[in-house]
């Protein structure tokens, strides 16, 4: 997915790069049931989302009528934006693999409105969405000599999930020695280990306050 995006927020077109994503929870899918008339929408009861960050959230099209059809999505909302989504679904198939990228510009808890639109169809969706406030963590991993040294990493966030640097995979990542990531505020838990051989891991807890940025010192075990 390119970085260089065109992003749709409260009716205004603009352009953006973002250096990294965040990965939506397994759970948090769309599900869009396109019928004859009308369009069903199955979705979590609040997407949690990142501020100020693209999440990609996917969404599960099925095609119930009798011939091909292309669904869009748009938002009136001036604190969600929306990169333009716009995919076609055969008839009697089910489009998987697409996603809808939001990105967030409030903090919180909050209700905003998608517009979902098929041919003569329309429906308008409103979704929760609980926006969680970032902070920065930059890093440098070192050993004894305080060299720095290529290691492997897992950062967890207060939210439980898992953040690496491209924020395209979830889990352990492997660094040169320093990285940055945005990440929730709270408290976060950062493991790392030697990236070569079974040493053990280190685990140390980080509380990274609101929209700061915290610097932390990885000594390997």
């Amino acid at each position: 997915m390119s970085l260089l995006r065109s992003l749709v927020a409260g009716g205004c077109l603009a352009v953006i790069v973002l250096v990294s994503f965040l990965q939506a929870e397994p759970g948090d899918a769309v599900t869009v049931e396109i019928f004859p008339g009308r369009l069903e929408v199955e979705a979590p009861e609040c997407l949690t989302l990142l501020f100020n960050r693209m999440t990609p959230v996917p969404v599960r099209m099925t095609n119930r009528t009798g011939k091909d059809v292309e669904l869009e999505i748009t938002t009136r909302s001036d604190v969600l934006g929306l990169v333009p989504f716009r995919e076609g679904v055969s008839a009697g198939g089910n489009g998987e693999g697409e996603e809808l990228v939001l990105i967030p510009l409030m903090a919180g808890e909050w209700d905003g409105d998608l517009i979902l639109t098929s041919g003569d169809r329309t429906r308008t969706w409103t979704q929760r969405f609980c926006v969680l406030p970032p902070a920065r963590l930059h890093a440098r991993v070192h050993d004894s000599n305080d060299r720095v040294v290529p290691a492997r990493v897992r950062v967890t966030g207060s939210d439980g999930r898992e953040y690496t640097p491209d924020g395209h995979d979830s889990g352990e990542f492997r660094t040169e020695g320093l990285f940055e990531l945005l990440v929730p505020a709270g408290a976060a838990t950062i493991s790392v280990r030697a990236a070569d051989g079974d040493a053990p891991a280190r685990e140390i807890q980080v509380d990274l306050p609101v929209n700061r940025t915290v610097f932390v010192e990885l000594a390997l075990p």
